[in-house]
């Protein structure tokens, strides 16, 4: 990952030179201290930190409080869960990272109607992009994981499912992060950020005698769903639409959902439920190919997600 990282960052740089002469020491000479964008940024920037230290509250620091509570076992269990978490979250870190740009482009051009529609077609684009990956491991977690670890943390299976599951609710979350940043929102954000750490850990103390280690997942799950409730929200009212029509750009990829399903279940003879490198690689490739059949169904029967792939492919003609 972070080879591929690296890689991206080389490209970017040689693109910019390339395309645009981007004159790098000149950057670099007038890298100094500016009192106004100090003055200008310096909340957004606190706001940050806030979100910062929140976000190690109640996503980073469980896996320490797991190991000092249950031990060694217990927190390996919880890790392979959250291991499946954290890659999801980077890949959609990744994808949705160009929008930050697009949407401050909007803004600073008070082009408030084009970033409505630009925000509204980004939404629709991600729903596959995100839901089609989540379904297909949260379907066929047991395989995948045995063939990984092996069935000595088969208790991690049950862990891991829910925590895939908070990724649910991306598809608007992240554009609705990036927005809110790109407005600067910083009562909502922080509002936002000073629950979700509280709600968190409240929960965890009500039932960690009841749940165990489940209870860091579940509650985990419900404050990125509270979350998610959020940003939903602040979607609709930036949008101006009901919550009714939000869900009606849901409808269109239901086909492709219920063929997901059904392929995922119709190879479920074809996994392999045993450790092994190789197994671990076949399982993955035909969750992968499964969900890019669904993607495939999905470019046939949804008009708007079928024109901004034929777009995107023919810049590169």
């Amino acid at each position: 990952m972070q080879i591929v990282n690296l890689l991206i960052v080389v490209i970017g740089v040689y693109t910019v030179k390339k395309i645009y002469n981007y004159n790098f020491r000149l950057l670099l000479t007038h890298l100094k201290f500016n009192k106004r964008l100090f003055n200008n940024s310096k909340s957004l920037a606190i706001s940050s930190l806030f979100a910062t230290f929140s976000w190690v509250l109640y996503y980073e620091i469980d896996s320490f409080a797991i190991v000092r509570i249950f031990g060694s076992t217990e927190v390996a269990i919880y890790a392979i869960g959250f291991t499946l978490l954290s890659f999801f979250r980077s890949l959609w870190g990744i994808f949705f990272a160009p929008f930050s740009a697009r949407f401050n482009h909007f803004i600073g051009f008070k082009k408030h109607d084009e970033l409505k529609s630009f925000y509204l077609h980004v939404i629709m684009m991600s729903i596959p992009v995100v839901i089609f990956p989540i379904i297909s491991i949260l379907v066929f977690a047991r395989p995948i994981i045995i063939s990984w670890v092996g069935i000595k943390y088969i208790d991690a299976i049950s862990v891991a499912r829910i925590l895939i599951a908070c990724n649910f609710l991306a598809f608007i979350s992240y554009p609705a992060g990036i927005l809110m940043i790109a407005y600067e929102r910083l009562k909502d954000m922080n509002l936002i950020n000073l629950l979700l750490p509280i709600i968190y850990w409240i929960g965890i103390i009500s039932t960690l005698t009841h749940c165990g280690i489940e209870s860091f997942a579940i509650f985990k799950l419900i404050v990125f769903f509270i979350a998610g409730v959020f940003y939903i929200n602040f979607s609709l009212k930036f949008l101006n639409i009901t919550l009714n029509e939000l869900v009606s750009v849901l409808i269109p990829y239901i086909p492709s959902s219920i063929f997901l399903f059904i392929g995922l279940y119709s190879f479920n003879d074809l996994f392999i439920k045993d450790k092994s490198r190789e197994f671990l690689l076949i399982n993955i490739c035909l969750v992968s190919f499964i969900t890019t059949l669904a993607m495939g169904l999905t470019f046939l029967t949804v008009r708007p997600f079928r024109n901004y792939i034929t777009k995107t492919l023919a810049k590169f003609k």
